[in-house]
């Protein structure tokens, strides 16, 4: 009975010497799963070396590829610029072409450099007891139809009789002693004004090879047949309706 005490202490010397052999031994191994969990390919470099090979590889396909769709974009975007550019282009000369034909039609006002053409009936009072005066002294439709057609064939852009745009569809009568123009009335003196290059007009209008009747006219009964370059014509549109 006197030696139970040192054999319980024995005992309990080796449970704490096992104790603390469990413990070293156990934390060596948890230090072992936690670095190995941390750092899994540091068991494996060639392993590690593939994958870093692939990664590279693969982040150069997607490189490539992204070059490659940048320069379809920027492909796609120089074709819409093209495309704008000349849908623009168009636009503007489609908008000038309807501006020419715009004025070529009278629908439009009209300024420029060009001629003025004044017709009047003849003053000389000694001559109106002749026959022949009634006719030759005085402006008839025939001599504006004749006068308009001359400004046009020497290159006129445009033309107005007393205000009123002369057009395709434009009608130029005499009743009686009444000129009708675009079915409007007017009078003497009649003041033609023609838009386009002044000194081919006005040498149209002067030489007597043409317009030989009214120069002959104007000599023989003073008819008023007058011709003045003008730097600035302004002409007003036609206000009238196109029959078709």
């Amino acid at each position: 009975m006197e030696n139970q005490p040192p054999q319980r202490s024995y005992a309990f010397l080796y449970t704490i010497i096992f104790l603390v052999i469990g413990i070293v031994v156990g934390g060596f191994i948890a230090v072992q799963i936690i670095s190995t969990k941390v750092n899994p390919r540091s068991t494996d470099p060639v392993r590690a070396s593939l994958e870093l090979e692939r990664t590279v590889q693969s982040m150069t396909e997607e490189q490539k590829e992204l070059r490659q769709r940048i320069g379809q974009l920027r492909e796609e975007v120089r074709s819409e610029e093209k495309q704008v550019e000349e849908r623009r282009t168009t636009s503007k000369d489609l908008s000038a072409e309807l501006q020419k034909y715009k004025m070529i039609v009278g629908l439009t006002a009209v300024a420029g450099a060009g001629v003025e053409v004044t017709l009047d009936d003849g003053k000389y009072e000694g001559l109106k007891d002749r026959n022949d005066f009634k006719n030759d002294a005085i402006i008839h439709s025939t001599d504006i139809l004749d006068t308009v057609n001359m400004l046009w064939a020497a290159g006129a852009e445009a033309i107005s009789i007393n205000d009123e745009r002369i057009v395709g569809t434009t009608s130029i009568n005499c009743i009686v002693n009444t000129i009708l123009i675009n079915e409007s009335h007017v009078g003497t003196p009649l003041v033609i004004k023609a838009i386009g290059e002044s000194a081919t007009l006005a040498r149209f209008m002067e030489d007597p090879g043409r317009l030989i009747d009214l120069h002959r006219r104007r000599k023989d009964y003073n008819l008023i047949f007058e011709v003045e370059k003008k730097d600035d014509l302004r002409l007003n549109p036609f206000l009238g309706t196109y029959e078709i």
